[in-house]
């Protein structure tokens, strides 16, 4: 046993007590050895709980647990990935880009779309699509004509010029169903797309674009909403008032039942958008030149060697008895199928002629290069009369 008395000595020793005290406790621990991991767990205690002392220059301690993350992987090994000597087949190729066209990316939309416009072009003239066909293509084409990205917009239009004409005749109701819902959309940028993608389809099919359903109708008063030519002309809404900052201000004339129509003007400000409405203009007269004009005769050697055996001939165009509509539901008149020049014409007269002429009348008083697109549109109007 410890003597108490040295202990107590020890401990109430004035000049450090503290250190007497531990060194009675260590001179205990070499007299007993059991008593060490006592002592020792109290200074691991106090250790980590101890605040390490940094100095300027140094770096800190690292803990006890720290892992070093300070190598370099040679190789990364992927199970999915694999290597081969055979490239994959155009058609393999063709249905997998195909699928990126969904992708959340425009920028990986818009490689998808290059890589098929140069396996389009790759293919020699006169052939078909790869597979999945030509319908597959159109559809998966359509809703990018209303992508947010004008590269992945202009990248659809190009893909869509390289289709063949008879493919695009088929399909030609989705893709103008498409074309008017981008004609109608918020933003100005969509709204030009879709000006160029029903140019396109008029060149493209004229006959299967103005013959199809709502083809005529519906289109005529989507291009009328976006020229703001759709309200009935009257003498008093084309009034406008030309201001000193330069813009267009309308004129309200109340009528006798007591209500007001403001006067439709044809840019917002003179010099910010004439170049737009002048080629929506020009779209405009060439869909009613489409519309309005029948097909060249053919000549009279050909009719007379085929007139008898003509009647009896299969058809050309596709679903060539849709406006029949034998076996559809019942379609209002500007849903019908205005499949015949005479139709599309008493159309024209009835119902859209006063303000396609009223509209070209006030974008000719314009002047500049709206004035231009109006007076070549108005002569062909002229011709039509």
């Amino acid at each position: 046993m410890i003597e108490m008395e040295d202990l107590h000595d020890d401990v109430c020793r004035p000049p450090s007590i503290y250190t007497k005290f531990m060194a009675g406790i260590r001179k205990a621990c070499r007299r007993y050895p059991s008593w060490a991991p006592l002592h020792a767990k109290s200074h691991r205690k106090k250790a980590d709980f101890a605040k390490p002392k940094l100095r300027v220059g140094k770096p800190a301690a690292k803990a006890a647990n720290h892992t070093s993350i300070s190598f370099r992987a040679g190789a990364i090994h992927l199970p999915s990935s694999s290597l081969s000597a055979t490239a994959p087949t155009v058609s393999a190729s063709f249905t997998h880009n195909l699928s990126l066209l969904k992708h959340p990316s425009d920028r990986t939309r818009k490689e998808a779309l290059a890589a098929l416009a140069n396996a389009l072009q790759a293919l020699p003239a006169g052939t078909s699509l790869p597979e999945p066909g030509a319908a597959v293509v159109l559809t998966k084409l359509q809703p990018l004509m209303l992508d947010a990205s004008s590269g992945v917009r202009n990248g659809t239009l190009k893909l869509l010029r390289m289709v063949p004409p008879t493919d695009v005749e088929r399909e030609v109701e989705g893709l103008l169903l498409y074309t008017r819902a981008a004609l109608t959309h918020l933003s100005a940028e969509v709204r030009v797309s879709g000006v160029e993608a029903l140019d396109w389809l008029v060149e493209t099919c004229a006959s299967a674009v103005v013959g199809c359903k709502g083809g005529w109708w519906k289109t005529f008063n989507v291009l009328l909403g976006l020229l703001g030519w759709s309200a009935a002309p009257t003498a008093s809404s084309f009034a406008t008032n030309a201001g000193l900052d330069g813009t267009h201000k309308s004129v309200q004339a109340r009528d006798k039942s007591g209500w007001t129509s403001s006067g439709q003007t044809v840019t917002a400000k003179l010099g910010t958008n004439d170049k737009t409405i002048a080629r929506q203009i020009l779209v405009l007269g060439h869909f009613l030149a489409a519309g309005l004009t029948s097909k060249p005769a053919p000549s009279s050697a050909e009719q007379d060697a085929f007139a008898i055996m003509r009647p009896h001939l299969l058809p050309t165009k596709p679903n060539a008895f849709a406006h029949l509509n034998l076996f559809g539901i019942l379609r209002d008149e500007e849903s019908e199928m205005y499949d015949d020049v005479e139709e599309r014409t008493r159309v024209w007269e009835n119902n859209f002629k006063p303000q396609v002429r009223a509209g070209l009348e006030r974008a000719r008083k314009e002047g500049g290069e709206l004035g231009r697109a109006a007076v070549e549109v108005w002569k062909s109007v002229g011709a039509w009369d």
